[in-house]
């Protein structure tokens, strides 16, 4: 998977460019070494917003999450929400 990183309105800290691929290498497993991903971190009014979308071919994944920490948007976007499980 390709990543590409994206700062907008904001400078993110080499600790959280290295935590936000950690997390982000964790759904590799889901996709093919073709695949593509854009990892956007964002800040508007002290809201701080990470989005995440991964292109392979025609299927496009986005995942978006704001909070006031980015180390926290960072952690909730990729576990999984309520919707997911199977219960």
């Amino acid at each position: 998977m390709k990543f590409t990183i994206v700062e907008r309105k904001t400078k993110i800290s080499d600790d959280l460019r290295d935590y936000a691929m950690k997390k982000v290498e964790k759904l590799d497993r889901y996709f093919n070494t073709d695949s593509a991903s854009v990892l956007t971190f964002s800040e508007l009014k002290g809201r701080q917003t990470v989005e995440l979308t991964v292109k392979q071919g025609a299927l496009v994944v986005r995942a978006e999450e704001t909070t006031t920490d980015m180390f926290a948007s960072c952690l909730l976007y990729t576990s999984p929400s309520p919707r997911d499980s199977t219960s």
